[in-house]
């Protein structure tokens, strides 16, 4: 399981250092916010 896990963490990385194109990490913030205020 260890080189799956791995994989995955190289995987996030890569993720996080992209530029985020998709406003999906935006709006989940906000929906919390959101959720938080109702």
């Amino acid at each position: 399981t260890a080189p799956s896990i791995l994989s995955l963490i190289q995987t996030i990385k890569e993720l996080n250092e992209r530029p985020s194109n998709d406003p999906d990490p935006d709006d989940d913030d906000d929906d919390d916010d959101d959720d938080d205020d109702n």
